[in-house]
Order: structure tokens, then sequence, then C-alpha cells
């Protein structure tokens, strides 16, 4: 009995295979935490090109991905953090007030978060996807997210739930 190296089963294999190595190599360049942004944007792109049938190899395009936008996936990553870090404290400022009037900052500081969550979980996907400028990008993301609400808190609530099992 001759084994067919190109039966659906083998191609299955193959693919499970290299969606494993490409979530090491993913996992391995998240560990410098200013990498991330680089990294999501890789595993987008290779995502993206294996759901359309590109046929490109996964580690290869994910480090090639990997390296031309670094420092443009980074600042943007560091920037969503920086701004993150600075409304969280802004929202714990004013709820350590105990009166109606820190209400109305710590409601808005707490819009402004979430709408930069919104703008995180669809950042790298179209930063992976279309050739455009940062402030562009960052106006996209938050439209998208915004128009298609219930999209955005479904996908939201499925990412909580895969934290939360861990």
């Amino acid at each position: 009995m001759k084994l067919n190296l190109n039966a659906p089963f083998f191609q299955f294999i193959n693919t499970a295979f290299d969606f494993v190595i490409l979530n090491i190599c993913f996992i391995l360049t998240c560990l410098p935490v200013f990498t991330i942004g680089a990294a999501l944007t890789a595993l987008y792109t290779v995502t993206m090109a294996e759901a359309e049938d590109k046929g490109l190899p996964f580690t290869k395009t994910y480090f090639h991905t990997f390296t031309r936008c670094f420092i443009r996936s980074s600042l943007l990553f560091a920037g969503c953090i920086c701004i993150g870090a600075l409304l969280l404290f802004c929202l714990f400022f004013w709820l350590s007030f105990e009166s109606l009037l820190a209400l109305i900052p710590s409601v808005l500081s707490l819009a402004a978060l979430i709408a930069l969550v919104i703008c995180l979980i669809y950042l790298f996907p179209l930063l992976a996807r279309y050739e455009c400028s940062s402030r562009q990008l960052l106006f996209n993301a938050l439209f998208i997210g915004t128009s298609h609400f219930w999209l955005t808190a479904s996908v939201f609530c499925f990412l909580r739930s895969l934290k939360a099992r861990k």
C-alpha cells in the first residue's frame, strides 16, 4: 500500500503542524512585552494569507512581516498601552473621591477606556491587511468597532471567556 502525501488527511496534519509552529513563534516573540504589537500583526498576516489559500510558508512570512512592521506595530501598541494606563489611573483616581461631581470624569474615563479596548480589538488585524497612516488606522479600528458594536461585544466576551478558562 502506497501512502499519498497529498491526501486531505496529510494536508490537514501538515497545516495543523504549521499552525503549532506558528503559535510557538508567536509566543516566543511576545516574550519581550514591547514586541506584542509586531507579533500580533505578523500572526494576523499569516493567518489571513492562509485563509485566502495563498500557500505562503508560515514561519518565513511570519518573521518577514515581524521585522517589516516591527517599529510601527510596536509604537502603536506602546502608545495604546500608555494611553490605557493613563485612563486607568484617571478612572481609579476619580473613583477614589466619593462625591457626585467626581462621577462625571470617572464615567468619561471609563468610556474612553472602552473605546480604547474596542480600538485594540481591530487595530492589529487592520494593520496586517491595509497600508495607511496610523491616524487613519486608529480611526478605522474605532469606526469598525463602534459601528458593529454587538459583534465587537461578542468578540470581547469570547476573548474574555478564553482568559477565564486559563
